[in-house]
C-alpha cells in the first residue's frame, strides 16, 4: 500500500490488484447491448452476445444493471389496408360525438375464463426446504373453463353474466333475450341505448339483428379487427385475476 501511494499518490486499490479478472464487456459492448436491446426488443440474451468474448449470463448481467426488466409483449390485432380505412372511417364518423352521446353507448364483450388456472407459470423452490401446496397446479382431464359476457356503459355500471358457448340460436334465447335486452331496459327505460358488439358470427347473424330491431335497440356499428378500441379489454384482467 505504501509503495503503492508513492508510486500512484492514491491508497485505493484497483480492481486488478485484488486478484479479480478484468471484465470482458468494455463499455462499447455494454453501448452494443444496450442499442440491440431497444432495436429489438424480443431478442434473448443468447442473440446479443458480442461474438464469443463475453457469456449469456454476462449479457443477462448486464441487460439488468441498464435497467431493462422483461413484461410480456402487448398485443394488436393484425389489420390490413381495408381494416385500417374501415377503423378511420369509423373515427371520422364519431369524432364530433359529444360525451352526452357517448353516454348512450353500452359496450359488450366476452372472454373465456379457465378456473383454476395459474397466474404464474413459475414457482419459487429454494434446496433444502420442503415443497408445499403453493408449489403445485392442480390439473384435471376435462378442462375447467367458462364462458363470461360483460355489458358496460360510461356512467361505470357494469353487469357480468356467465354464458355457455352456444349457437347462433341458443345465443339469442339464452344471451340476448334473457340477459342483454333486460339489461339495457334497466339502464335506458326510456329507450335511448346504442348497443355495441363485435362482428362475432353469433351477433351478426340476420337473426340476431332482426331480434335488436324488433326490440327497437339501435345498434352501434363496428368495424371489424377493433377490439383494442373496446374499453371493456382493460377490464377482463381485473376479473380474470378474482376468480381465476
Amino acid at each position: 500500500i505504501i509503495k503503492q501511494h508513492r508510486e500512484t499518490g492514491s491508497y485505493a486499490t484497483s480492481y486488478d490488484s485484488c486478484g479479480g479478472h478484468n471484465k470482458k464487456l468494455t463499455e462499447r459492448g455494454y453501448l452494443q447491448i444496450k442499442r440491440i436491446a431497444l432495436k429489438s426488443p424480443k431478442t434473448t440474451a443468447n442473440d446479443k452476445k458480442i461474438g464469443d468474448v463475453v457469456s449469456t449470463s454476462t449479457v443477462k448481467r448486464a441487460v439488468y444493471e441498464m435497467g431493462f426488466k422483461a413484461k410480456k409483449p402487448l398485443k394488436n390485432p393484425i389489420l390490413t389496408p381495408q381494416h385500417q380505412a374501415a377503423r378511420l372511417a369509423w373515427a371520422h364518423r364519431h369524432q364530433n360525438w359529444t360525451l352526452e352521446m357517448w353516454r348512450k353507448v353500452i359496450f359488450s364483450d366476452e372472454t373465456m375464463v379457465y378456473i383454476g388456472e395459474a397466474k404464474s407459470k413459475f414457482v419459487k423452490v429454494l434446496d433444502g426446504y420442503p415443497l408445499t401446496d403453493k408449489h403445485y397446479t392442480l390439473t384435471s382431464k376435462f378442462s375447467r373453463k367458462t364462458m363470461i359476457g360483460v355489458v358496460f356503459h360510461i356512467l361505470a355500471q357494469v353487469a357480468l353474466n356467465h354464458r355457455e358457448k352456444s349457437q347462433h340460436a341458443e345465443y339469442i334465447k339464452n344471451i340476448i333475450t334473457h340477459s342483454v335486452i333486460p339489461q339495457i331496459n334497466e339502464w335506458f327505460p326510456n329507450g335511448q341505448a346504442i348497443f355495441q358488439q363485435d362482428n362475432a358470427p353469433a351477433h351478426v347473424s340476420k337473426a340476431s339483428l332482426n331480434k335488436f330491431q324488433q326490440c327497437g335497440i339501435c345498434l352501434l356499428k363496428w368495424p371489424a379487427q377493433s377490439c383494442n378500441l373496446n374499453p371493456i379489454k382493460n377490464f377482463w384482467a381485473l376479473v380474470k385475476l378474482k376468480i381465476a
